[in-house]
This record gives structure tokens, sequence and C-alpha cells, in this order.
């Protein structure tokens, strides 16, 4: 929000620190505990991935036959004749529904999804102890840097104008490139830490 505001120039006027602290505050909190729980199909076609659908599940159960027939539907609407394969997460009622879909239409094949089998393998990799000690690490460094603007601004020198953080990918995988970050700019960081700025 603050970059936002400081590249539209003078005359723009953030938000005050009540409004911060309240009412967006408050915002985000009702939003945080309305969020509906949503299961999304997505097309993949002729190298592009085309939104289908989107069923909002609140309140109902998960259970196989349910999640299948929102499946048998959507290869209905699509064609079956179109539909080669399924990806979905690992979940066991996913496992089983693919299943399901495989044994009606024997010309499917369902993969789980590579960025959740990937996810899955770093949340393992990531407990283990002295990996945890280093992620652990890496996120207080992070903070250090990231709690004072004038650390950020100074870090961005040493840098070249590049952050550490990236956009969220998957929850472990944040992590990882964290890391791999941090190791990246280690003389950059080196540099800065040893400064007279």
């Amino acid at each position: 929000m603050i970059d936002t505001i400081a590249e539209v120039g003078p005359g723009i006027k953030g938000p005050t620190g009540y409004q911060i602290g309240n009412t967006y505050l408050e915002e985000e909190v009702q939003e945080l505990e309305t969020r509906n729980p949503i299961i999304n199909f997505m097309i993949y076609y002729d190298k592009s991935m085309i939104y289908h659908s989107s069923v909002n599940t609140t309140n109902i159960p998960k259970t196989t036959d349910y999640i299948f027939s929102l499946m048998d539907k959507v290869v209905k609407e699509v064609g079956e004749e179109n539909v080669v394969q399924v990806v979905t997460d690992n979940e066991a009622s996913f496992k089983a529904v693919d299943m399901l879909l495989m044994e009606k239409r024997k010309h499917l094949f369902w993969f789980p999804c590579a960025a959740h089998c990937i996810d899955l393998m770093l949340e393992d990799i990531a407990s283990m102890k002295q990996i945890k000690e280093t992620l652990d690490q890496a996120k207080m460094i992070t903070k250090f840097i990231y709690n004072s603007l004038k650390v950020v601004n100074l870090m961005k020198v040493f840098t070249k104008d590049r952050d550490l953080l990236r956009p969220r990918i998957t929850r472990f995988a944040t992590e990882f490139i964290l890391l791999e970050s941090l190791i990246r700019y280690e003389a950059d960081l080196t540099r800065m830490c040893t400064t007279n700025e």
C-alpha cells in the first residue's frame, strides 16, 4: 500500500493509524472468518488454462460421493471425449474420486498435482530438526531486515534493488526460496552489515 502511495506522488494521504488498526484490521478479520472453502474447476486446453466453474462447499461434507458428482458433472459438461486427464491434490477423498472417475471412464488418467506433491515433500523436509533451525534463522534475518524501512532501503542498495521475499507460491516452497535468496545475496548482505551507513 505504501509503495502505491509513493508511486502516485505527493498529495495522496495514506490511512491513519486508527484506520489501519481498527477499520481495516476488522475488515480483514471479518474476511478471514467468512472465507469459504471453494473447489475450482480449471481446464487446460490449447496451451492455456481456462476457468470452468467453482463450487462453494461451505457446510457441505466433502465426501467421495459429493466430490465425484461434481467432477462427473464437469466431465459431462466439457464432453467426455475432450477429457483425457484429471489433476487434483493428494487429499484422500480426491484420490478416491479420481479412481472412481477412471473406473467409470477407462480412457481417463489421474495425476496428483505436482505442486502439491512438492509442497508435501518440502513440508516433510522443513520438519527435520536441522532444516527447521536453519529456516527459523532465515526467517529471523528476514524479519530483522523488513521491520525497518531504513534497513530495507540499505539492503536494496547492496542487492541492486532486489527483494529477498517473493510472492507466495506455496507455504513451504516460499521458505526454501527465501533461504535460496539469502544464500544468493549473502555477500551483499554481509557488506551491508559491515558498512558505516
